[in-house]
């Protein structure tokens, strides 16, 4: 008979876990608390411009090969828009320039890219060379020091730390780079931004998340899936060190041989005798719709300002508002611990005011939406590593997912794919 699995929760990590648990010929049963799958990845139209909008603005790389197996897998792989090789168009100050690969394709172009740049002193461009070769080679993966104090033991200087070593510590890790986790850092670089290829293109979905996901409902009820929405974990019955039910809402109790619970840390706490407590990052994400187009570049990073990227959504098919609203932006402001708490009049205020200091062109705002994730991401700091360490199962026939549990990776989608996969592979 197939060994029977639950999975708990429908986020990314669950439905990683549920992908792999059918390939492997489980007989699987997914519960979700909610009425859609996706968890924390998911979208919704906005009522007034009729444009699809995320609950946060995801940037994905190449190098999320478990995810976009998932998407290549129920058919909307072919809704993302990929760069055709790495290129990040920068905004510093009253200049911009553009940090891509140049004469050649994958790494040897990108380190051509880096030496043309005119940002830097010849010999900055080398220290930051040979930085990137220490990432390449894997020296850092057992660093337990902080980002900021490697940056400088390695001779990056300021400019080198301001412009490339902080930008993309913030949109890698969602973390102060004073505090940020030198190995996490530097993994999450070397399987991406520097492994060269299709490993570091940047990737964005042309529709709203819950359409991209939403065709996963369908693959696993034709597979034979029984999936439960709309129930809550209430407990589970514990005999000798292992979960012989769970109980959920409206009286439904399930047996099974295995249990994955796919849930925040903070739900599981509630389910367990453990004490799982990270410490967490917030991502200020906003919508903004102008009735001039001023933007014209699919997106940019900008520096020394609260907002990090600009995303111009018509350029990416999402066009439905197009008539009345013509320009659609989305604005990101990782580690947004200095503004979470301000109301949202307060950050629009912040946001304008930047962006009419990049674009100081006569625009009207239409309309607005801002959107604040308090705990988006767990903080990619030495202390919270030194407690993902420690976190085991109590159980023996229960396996912990989530993108919190992955040792090696931030917070991300593909490392909330990338658990899911894991945990089946532990039991197949």
């Amino acid at each position: 008979m197939k060994q029977k699995i639950i999975i708990l929760g429908g986020g990314v990590a669950g439905i990683s876990a549920a992908f792999y648990a059918l390939k492997s010929g489980f007989d699987l049963t997914l519960v979700e608390a909610n009425s859609s799958l996706g968890g924390r990845i998911n979208s919704r139209i906005d009522s007034k411009t009729n444009d699809s909008i995320d609950n946060g603005q995801h940037l994905l790389v190449g190098a999320y090969s478990v995810f976009l197996d998932i998407l290549k897998n129920i058919k909307t792989y072919d809704k993302l828009k990929i760069q055709n090789s790495f290129f990040v168009k920068y905004l510093d100050s009253n200049s911009t320039f553009n940090l891509e690969e140049k004469y050649f394709k994958g790494q040897v172009g990108l380190l051509f890219g880096l030496l043309l740049l005119n940002k830097f002193t010849f010999n900055e461009k080398i220290s930051a060379i040979n930085f990137i070769l220490k990432i390449k080679l894997n020296l850092f993966a057992k660093n337990k020091e902080k980002l900021i104090d490697v940056l400088k033991k390695n001779n990056q200087s300021n400019e080198l730390i301001r412009i490339l070593w902080e930008p993309m510590c913030l949109a890698t890790l969602n973390t102060p780079i004073n505090i940020a986790d030198t190995s996490i850092f530097a993994n999450v670089l070397r399987q991406s931004f520097f492994a060269g290829g299709f490993a570091s293109k940047l990737i964005l979905s042309k529709i709203g998340l819950s359409e991209l996901i939403s065709p996963f409902e369908k693959y696993l009820i034709e597979n034979g899936v029984r999936l439960l929405k709309n129930h809550s974990v209430k407990e589970f019955e514990i005999n000798d060190k292992k979960i012989t039910k769970v109980k959920l809402t409206k009286n439904i109790e399930l047996e099974a041989d295995y249990f994955i619970s796919c849930l925040p840390y903070n739900r599981l706490n509630k389910l367990i005798e453990n004490d799982i407590e990270l410490d967490s990052s917030p991502i200020i994400s906003a919508y903004l719709w102008f009735d001039e187009v001023f933007f014209e570049d699919e997106f940019v990073a900008v520096l020394d300002k609260n907002i990090q990227w600009i995303f111009n959504k018509r350029k990416f098919g999402f066009n439905e508002g197009e008539k009345e609203f013509p320009q659609f932006l989305s604005i990101v402001i990782s580690d947004a611990s200095k503004l979470i708490e301000l109301g949202n009049e307060e950050i629009l205020n912040i946001i304008l005011k930047e962006i009419d200091e990049l674009f100081p062109v006569k625009k009207n705002l239409l309309h607005h939406k801002i959107i604040k994730e308090k705990n988006a991401t767990f903080l990619a700091d030495l202390n919270n590593q030194k407690k993902r360490e420690n976190i085991i199962s109590p159980f023996d026939n229960l396996l912990i997912a989530g993108d919190w549990t992955d040792l090696t990776l931030p917070s991300t989608i593909e490392s909330a794919a990338r658990s899911g996969k894991l945990a089946i592979d532990k039991i197949s």
